[in-house]
C-alpha cells in the first residue's frame, strides 16, 4: 500500500502509469516490505529514522517510535530530538530520551546551561549555542534537516566517560582541543569524520573510533597510552605518528588496509593482533619495543622494514605470513610462543641469541 509511505501516492503512481500505458497493479499481500532506513510503525505508516537503539527508533521532526507506537517525543517549540537526546529549551536541560540505555557520557558536560540560541546555516541546517554558566564561549552543536548531530564544539571538555556519541553516524567536525582523557567506544562506527585533532590527548579506553571508515587523518601528539580495538578497521587512515605512545592493547589499527608507514618511538608493550592485516604497511618503527602478544603484525604481505631492536618476549603467531621481509634483527629476544616467523618465505638473515629454545624454532624455518 504505497499510501503508507505518504498519503495520495498510490493515485500518484496509478496516474503516472497510465500516461505511460500501464497499470498498477494492486496486490492483496499483507506481508510488509523494508525500506533501508526506513521502519514501519503499528499506524500503518512508514517513518525515516536516524538510530534505532534497544527498539526505540529516532526520527526526523521529534518523532519517536517505542513498541511500534508513533508519539512526538517534545513540541517544537519546547524542544528537540536531536540523535538519541532530548534537548529542552525550557528546562534547559539536555539528556538520553531514553534513561534505560547505556549512558552516553555526551551529556555529562552540558548540565549547567545558562542559556540556549539557535541559528541557521546552510543547506537547512541549524547552529544550537549552548552557554554554560561561568564559560565564555559557547558549546556549539549542529544539526542536519534531520536532527542529526553533524558538529560538536567544545572549548573547555577535559575527559569524557564511555560511549561518547557512540551511535551518531553523522558526525562531520569535532573540536575539544583540552581533551585530555577518553572512555570507552568514543565515537563508535561513526561513517562521516575524516580528520580529528585532539592535541592534548593522553589516555584512552577501549574501541577509540572503531569502524571510523572515512578517517583520514588523525593527529594525537601527546598520546600515551590505549586500550583494545584502536582505530579498528579505520580503512582510509594512510599515515600516523604516535610519538609519546608507551602502551596499546590488543586489535590495534587491525585491518587499516591503507596505512602505509607507522612511527611509535616510546612504544614498550603491546597486546594480542597488534596491526594485524594491514596489507599495506611498508614500515614500522618501534626502537624501545619489548613485549608483545600473539598475532604480532600477522599478513602484512609488504612489510619491509621493521625495527624492533630492544624486542625481548613475543607471543604466538610473530610476524606469521609476512612475505616480503627479508632481515630481522632481534639482539635482546629472550622467549617467543608457537609458529615463530611461520610462511616469512623471503627472509634470509635473522639475528637472534643463542638459547636452545629458540634454535629449535628457528630450525623450522626453511632457510635455515
Amino acid at each position: 500500500d504505497l499510501d503508507r509511505l505518504a498519503p495520495g501516492l498510490k493515485q500518484s503512481f496509478a496516474n503516472l502509469l497510465k500516461e505511460r500505458g500501464m497499470y498498477l497493479v494492486h496486490s492483496h499481500s499483507e506481508e510488509p516490505f523494508e525500506i533501508p532506513g526506513y521502519t514501519l510503525a503499528k499506524d500503518g505508516k512508514y517513518y525515516k529514522y536516524n538510530m534505532e537503539i534497544n527498539g526505540i527508533y529516532y526520527c526526523p521532526d521529534n518523532i519517536v517510535i517505542s513498541d511500534g507506537k508513533p508519539e512526538i517525543a517534545i513540541a517544537p517549540e519546547k524542544g528537540i530530538i536531536m540523535d538519541k537526546f532530548c534537548l529542552n529549551f525550557e528546562s534547559k536541560t539536555i539528556k538520553q530520551y531514553d534513561d534505560t540505555a547505556a549512558p552516553d557520557s555526551f551529556v555529562d558536560d552540558l548540565q549547567d546551561i545558562d542559556r540556549i540560541d539557535i541559528e541557521k546555516a546552510e543547506k537547512n541546517d541549524r547552529i544550537i549555542k549552548i552557554h554554560l554558566r561561568g564559560k565564555e564561549k559557547p558549546v556549539i552543536i549542529g544539526i542536519d534537516k534531520d536532527n542529526q548531530i553533524i558538529k560538536y564544539d567544545n572549548q573547555y571538555l577535559k575527559q569524557t566517560g564511555p560511549n561518547f556519541l557512540c551511535s551518531n553516524k553523522r558526525l562531520e567536525e569535532l573540536n575539544l582541543p583540552e581533551l585530555r582523557e577518553i572512555g570507552d567506544n568514543f565515537l563508535f562506527d561513526n561513517g562521516e569524520l575524516e580528520k580529528l585533532t585532539l592535541p592534548k590527548l593522553q589516555i584512552v579506553g577501549d574501541g577509540f573510533l572503531y569502524l571510523n571508515c572515512k578517517l583520514r587523518e588523525l593527529c594525537v601528539p601527546k598520546l600515551q597510552q590505549v586500550g583494545c580495538d584502536f582505530l579498528y578497521s579505520g580503512a582510509s587512515l594512510k599515515e600516523l605518528d604516535v610519538p609519546k605512545l608507551k602502551d596499546v592493547g590488543s586489535y590495534f589499527l587491525f585491518g587499516n588496509v591503507e596505512l602505509t608507514k607507522l612511527n611509535i618511538p616510546e612504544l614498550e608493550s603491546v597486546e594480542d593482533e597488534f596491526l594485524y592485516d594491514n596489507d599495506k604497511l611498508i614500515e614500522l618503527n618501534a626502537p624501545k619495543l619489548q613485549q608483545v602478544g600473539d598475532l604480532f603484525l600477522c599478513n602484512n604481505t609488504v612489510l619491509k622494514v621493521l625495527n624492533v631492536p630492544r624486542i625481548r618476549q613475543v607471543g604466538e603467531d610473530f610476524l606469521s605470513s609476512n612475505t616480503a621481509l627479508t632481515e630481522l634483527d632481534f639482539p635482546e629476544l629472550q622467549e617467543a610462543g608457537c609458529n615463530f616467523l611461520e610462511e616469512n618465505e623471503a627472509l634470509t638473515k635473522v639475528n637472534i641469541p643463542k638459547s636452545p629454545m629458540l634454535e629449535r624454532m628457528m630450525k623450522r624455518i626453511a632457510f635455515i
